[in-house]
């Protein structure tokens, strides 16, 4: 004769009553009964483990395509649940009277004994991976690399299993819905735990090498591999894994809100830093990005805390020992010890003081000559300007990009608009530029730009106060040899004086 009673009830214990309320709840859909099963019992409107307990063995062969066969399965599926059952003394007891402390980690009612070590995080993955069946777990490690730390795409597993890409992906998103149940989960507690403490104490964000070096103490021969930290974190919904980035956000208040905004803030501080061409202290930095047009009002609204967090985060932005930020794609490069150098200094400088500060802060493998340092400072104008002989300053000054003396006194007479005596316009010059008196007049004299219009007092030859100051090739020779030329002038005028003189004695 076929029992009447729900089959939960034949199964447990003559004192027992009901499943425990997490069991109850359980999907059907997300059990270990087979596929087969699980679609009889859903088409028949059997959704949880409660529903089925509740069921007789009547009702269930009752049920289209559901044979004694399959009523052995679920009758081995209930009696390996574990159960919470209602006890005259209140205690947790499983199918047969076990202590719940003796169940199985992966049961929803698994808490472990008082002072018991947590199991390693690579043990707790093992077991994860094991409810699966054997299908989803051979995919899962060749996505994710469990075994090699090579992790792979779909249409490559694909092709290594004989199926399609869309086989494989609908496989494995079956199985991470499955994972991502509470239910299983129980064993990576401790990461979470763990990555969550840290996301709070940074502010909301962390570098992906910051979570490796939070979950290695946690785990024994598990290789942290990028592929596998995702697959992790595709199991903990309290995280954001902002692969491109390389950066694990915390999914809650009052962080949750200001993770959208990561991506912008990133890229805004890799384009300022870029646009310094040097390290920055994070309080300038900050102001640069204030003031940026695309980023500002975006800066100007977040908190400063979960900022800086996103600048300690970025993986291609570095600090140094002082404190500063720089890209570090500058690290194999001596632009920006060479702008540093200045900085400090305030004030411009020769190119072999700069050389020979710049070779003081690098390894010797890197130092350089003074000569490629003024080779590298004259090509990037956008810089470097060129004060003097040999002397270099920042743009970022205000240093007028004059590139030569004639061109300074150009600028000079165009921004005044009338003509000048010698020594004012001199004066004028030597305010950006840093050569001998003798070098300005020695420019003047051999550039066609200007005409003296009386003794001593010069202006230009085709004067146009709308016109911007001409660039003249970057060889200032009058630079060079100004006092050697304005000699060689004295000595020619006195030579010709005194041959006017012989002949007008003859």
């Amino acid at each position: 004769m076929i029992k009447q009673l729900p089959i939960a009830y034949c199964l447990a214990d003559q004192g027992s009553q009901a499943l425990s309320p997490e069991i109850a709840a359980l999907p059907i859909k997300h059990t270990t009964l087979s596929p087969r099963a699980q679609n009889a019992l859903i088409r028949n409107a059997i959704k949880t483990v409660g529903e089925l307990a509740t069921k007789t063995d009547r009702e269930l062969l009752g049920i289209r395509h559901f044979g004694p066969k399959l009523l052995a399965e679920v009758r081995n599926f209930l009696a390996n649940v574990p159960t919470e059952m209602l006890g005259g003394q209140g205690t947790k007891v499983g199918v047969g009277g076990a202590d719940a402390s003796t169940l199985d980690p992966l049961s929803p009612l698994y808490t472990g004994t008082a002072g018991e070590p947590q199991l390693p995080l690579d043990v707790g993955v093992q077991q994860l991976l094991a409810i699966l069946d054997p299908r989803q777990r051979e995919i899962l490690h060749l996505r994710y690399g469990f075994d090699d730390s090579q992790a792979r795409t779909l249409q490559s597993v694909a092709n290594l299993l004989g199926v399609s890409r869309a086989r494989i992906q609908q496989i494995e998103s079956k199985a991470l819905r499955k994972l991502r149940l509470p239910y299983y989960q129980r064993n990576l507690d401790p990461a979470r735990l763990a990555l969550e403490a840290t996301l709070v104490h940074e502010n909301g964000v962390i570098s992906v090498e910051q979570a490796k070096a939070v979950l290695a103490p946690l785990t024994q021969n598990l290789v942290l591999a990028d592929s596998v930290l995702g697959f992790l974190l595709l199991l903990m919904p309290q995280f954001t894994y902002l692969k491109e980035l390389g950066i694990l956000g915390l999914r809650q208040p009052p962080f949750a809100e200001l993770l959208p905004s990561v991506e912008s803030i990133c890229a805004t501080f890799a384009r300022c830093l870029a646009e310094a061409y040097a390290p920055l202290p994070f309080a300038d930095l900050l102001v640069r990005c204030h003031h940026d047009q695309a980023a500002g009002d975006l800066f100007r609204a977040l908190p400063e805390p979960f900022v800086r967090a996103c600048l300690n985060s970025h993986p291609d932005i570095g600090i140094d020992a002082d404190g500063h930020y720089s890209l570090n794609r500058w690290a194999n490069k001596r632009l920006d010890d060479m702008i540093i150098v200045l900085r400090q200094h305030g004030a411009p400088l020769h190119y072999a003081k700069i050389a020979a500060c710049v070779n003081q802060r690098l390894p010797a493998a890197q130092q350089t000559s003074a000569h490629n340092i003024h080779a590298q400072m004259g090509r990037l104008a956008q810089i470097f300007v060129r004060v003097g002989h040999g002397i270099f300053g920042l743009a970022e000054w205000g240093l007028e990009q004059d590139r030569n003396v004639a061109n300074a006194a150009y600028r000079v007479l165009n921004t005044t608009g009338h003509a000048l005596d010698l020594e004012d316009l001199t004066d004028r010059v030597l305010e950006t530029w840093q050569v001998k008196r003798g070098s300005v007049r020695a420019a003047i004299d051999l550039d066609p730009r200007f005409a003296e219009v009386s003794p001593g007092r010069y202006w230009l030859t085709a004067p146009s106060p709308d016109q911007t100051v001409e660039t003249a090739p970057n060889d200032d020779f009058s630079t060079l040899f100004g006092d050697v030329f304005m000699r060689q002038h004295s000595e020619l005028a006195c030579d010709c004086q005194r041959q006017d003189h012989a002949d007008k004695l003859a």
